[in-house]
């Protein structure tokens, strides 16, 4: 670190222009002149001598004003420091400094009112009466305008240069892949990039043809050899007519002819790529994304070009988000700059920071995690009840979840959880030490409770020893466990009862939030040392849950006859199936009436059976033992009526598991717990479709904030006698439905989230 203020400075200065020999004076378009040392340090000192600092505690008083006119509402506080005054309806404000006293030479008296660049002063005469002039907002939004790499290799005006604090933990974020993530392009596409030759496609159904290959330019190769799945993709769902399913091209094939191209896109770009350069509002199309906007996604300087957000149920820059792009110069920064932001201090004129509220807000975060649609396609439009759905199919729910909650209430913002304080020197440059400057170009030293993560996680991660949340936010050791998972159990009858309580204690929003394909299982299981006790009652997994084939036994379907079990219409087994389990299970006619957080489902007096979860009870399991064509052989003869429904499902997990601990995803469709999640519904009655399909919601039985989700099992203890009997019940986050992975040969997991374990005595 170098011990000279003005070494500091001319080091930033390199980052800023790379060290060149440009003039320190010349015209910017819009008549603005570049910025050289003096301009960035403005009455910074030269030489080796550094002045006096002179310090100050009490009450400084002034005006704020822009244009010769007073600024009502501005927030004036003393660069880093918690303190602040607002101005009152002249311009006047009167500010209390607080031991310890501020450093007058090294931080400067800032304002900052959304709709003004934050402006400031060196205070000199603290006594006095100061006067800090703010300049107005007047740009105009700019689609010409480039995105900015925040972790360009070049010089500035890249992020990573003076936020490292930020940029690093952004960069492993769900943000910064929200343009590339191969399964966004999937479920786009119709494609399955887990297929990945010729010959696995083909034997998955699939069709082996060329397409875009991701993220590449005109200056590469643009096509690759991809995997189709049959009706599986927003473009060929909208462009049936032209391309995709049963079509000469795919819609992804840079190299079909132009009546082959599709022609509607569909609004994921808005949300999932909004920092390209011509983006087209509410029809770009995912395949026409490069560069950063394809490899860094959700980026800071989009992110922080957002000028406002309106809470409604748009998606993205498709009606939610207004940004403002500054007009390019010849230069690497556009001048002025815009950069909007929630600090109201930072004065840096090269970064041209407004002041922004809304960044501290949930509102904020609603742009794109709140958003309905009434179908995709138009013959699905048609069918989406408009009096059951008004604004349409709630396709992200999360902010209306917490905009219902006791968090709400009590001022707990979605930033609160998800974007917690870090102890930082700074928001810019680590100082080490080193003083700063009145003009702000090293950033403030900032008061714990400032600087914010920007990972952005979903789930926080474990906390070390002596960690204290800040005030305000939540307990990371609370958030990582948002479910209190309790059982209760009772025995009698040579039956065990278990009585499961979920309660969601610290999310803000149900559980699973998110897009619709969120799932948590519950595994329910009673054991005698390593046997396990078969289930004769109580809640299970329902179909959607992940079922490699279903069936119905009699009435004409499939036949069981002692432990031969054969499909209908002499369908044959796959040879997987040998040490796979099949759940004979039947539907209850009983409902769940389970809680439901916002929409259709948390109406008053909405009954169990709106409410659309039909509870199937388990009737018996059995193991394959072998196949031979339409027949399988089991380890026992269960004992079924006509019209027993069964599934062909793994083996759900057993015993002791970790927090944390990643299992593959199995259908496990039949075993003893329950699913929890939004279920999208076709045109076809077909439960758990991708979101793009729908035409309804099925169910939607999450788990709402401060509410408890109560499941019920029963299992035969007959065998028991005298024994004790372990009941676990184990709880894992699911974020793709079993059946949309194995159709895109996608090798995800289900993660272990809570585990609870009680011992129940003779």
């Amino acid at each position: 670190m170098n011990s000279h203020p003005q070494l500091l400075l001319a080091s930033l200065c390199c980052f800023l222009f790379s060290c060149s020999d440009a003039p320190t004076v010349s015209t910017f378009d819009g008549g603005y002149t570049e910025m050289g040392i003096d301009d960035l340090a403005g009455d910074m000192p030269h030489g080796d001598t550094v002045p006096p600092v002179e310090t100050f505690a009490g009450t400084i008083t002034g005006n704020v004003f822009s244009e010769g006119k007073a600024v009502e509402g501005a927030i004036v506080r003393f660069g880093g420091r918690d303190e602040h005054a607002t101005t009152d309806e002249s311009g006047f404000f009167s500010l209390v400094v607080s031991e310890p006293p501020v450093k007058l030479g090294e931080i400067a008296l800032t304002a900052g009112k959304f709709g003004y660049y934050s402006g400031g002063i060196e205070v000199t005469a603290p006594t006095t009466e100061q006067s800090i002039e703010l300049e107005k907002l007047t740009l105009i939004d700019d689609p010409s305008y480039v995105f900015k790499a925040p972790d360009g290799p070049d010089a500035a005006p890249y992020c990573i240069h003076c936020h490292k604090n930020q940029l690093n933990p952004w960069l492993l974020s769900a943000h910064a892949t929200a343009a590339s993530n191969p399964k966004l392009h999937d479920m786009y596409n119709g494609t399955a990039s887990g297929l990945t030759t010729e010959a696995s496609c083909l034997a998955a159904g699939g069709a082996w043809r060329a397409g875009k290959a991701l993220g590449k330019d005109a200056s590469q190769e643009t096509t690759a050899m991809k995997c189709y799945v049959k009706g599986a993709g927003v473009l060929p769902d909208l462009n049936a007519d032209k391309c995709g399913d049963g079509k000469e091209f795919s819609c992804d094939d840079p190299q079909a002819p132009a009546n082959a191209q599709p022609t509607e896109t569909g609004p994921c770009g808005d949300c999932h790529s909004p920092a390209n350069t011509g983006h087209v509002v509410g029809a770009t199309n995912l395949n026409s994304i490069e560069g950063v906007a394809f490899n860094k996604g959700i980026h800071c300087d989009f992110c922080h070009k957002i000028q406002s957000v309106e809470v409604n149920d748009k998606p993205g820059l498709d009606g939610a988000i207004t940004i403002l792009r500054p007009a390019p110069s010849k230069y690497q920064w556009s001048i002025p700059e815009v950069i909007f932001g929630p600090l109201s201090d930072v004065i840096i004129s090269t970064m041209g920071n407004v002041y922004q509220p809304q960044f501290t807000k949930s509102e904020f975060c609603s742009g794109c995690h709140q958003w309905s649609k009434a179908g995709f396609r138009p013959e699905d439009q048609l069918l989406v009840d408009s009096t059951k759905w008004p604004k349409g199919l709630p396709l992200q729910d999360t902010y209306n979840e917490w905009k219902g909650s006791d968090w709400r209430i009590s001022g707990v913002q979605c930033q609160n959880c998800h974007m917690q304080t870090i102890e930082a020197e700074t928001a810019t440059a680590d100082l080490d030490g080193e003083p700063t400057w009145s003009n702000g170009v090293f950033g403030w030293p900032r008061q714990y409770g400032q600087v914010h993560d920007h990972t952005m996680v979903g789930r926080q991660q474990p906390t070390e020893p002596g960690y204290v949340p800040f005030p305000g936010d939540m307990n990371r050791d609370a958030l990582r466990n948002p479910v209190d998972v309790s059982l209760t159990t009772d025995r009698h009858d040579g039956n065990l009862e278990v009585v499961v309580s979920l309660k969601n204690t610290t999310a803000g929003h149900s559980l699973p939030t998110g897009t619709p394909s969120r799932q948590w299982i519950l595994v329910v299981e009673a054991t005698v040392g390593t046997k396990q006790l078969p289930a004769n009652g109580g809640y299970t997994i329902p179909q959607w849950g992940g079922a490699l084939l279903s069936g119905q036994i009699g009435n004409g379907h499939s036949l069981l006859a002692d432990n031969k079990l054969a499909l209908k219409a002499n369908a044959p087994w796959p040879t997987s199936a040998v040490g796979m389990r099949v759940h004979f299970v039947k539907p209850s006619g009983v409902f769940d009436d389970y809680p439901a957080s916002s929409a259709w489902f948390a109406e008053t007096g909405r009954t169990a059976k709106e409410k659309g979860m039909e509870l199937t009870s388990p009737v018996a399991a059995a193991s394959i033992v072998s196949v031979d064509g339409d027949s399988a052989t089991l380890d026992s003869a269960p004992t079924v009526v006509d019209g027993t429904l069964f599934f062909l499902s793994a083996a759900a997990p057993t015993g002791l598991l970790q927090m944390d601990q990643e299992l593959p995803t199995q259908a496990l469709a039949g075993t003893p717990g329950y699913v929890f999640a939004k279920v999208m519904v076709d045109k076809d009655d077909l439960r758990g479709v991708p979101f793009f399909r729908a035409v309804d919601i099925a169910s939607d039985n999450r788990i709402p904030p401060g509410k408890t989700a109560i499941t019920k099992h029963q299992f035969d203890a007959s065998s028991a006698s005298g024994q004790s009997i372990e009941v676990r019940a184990s709880l894992l986050y699911r974020r793709y439905p079993w059946q949309r992975a194995t159709e895109r040969g996608w090798q995800v997991v289900d993660v272990v989230r809570k585990q609870t374990t009680t011992t129940v005595l003779p």
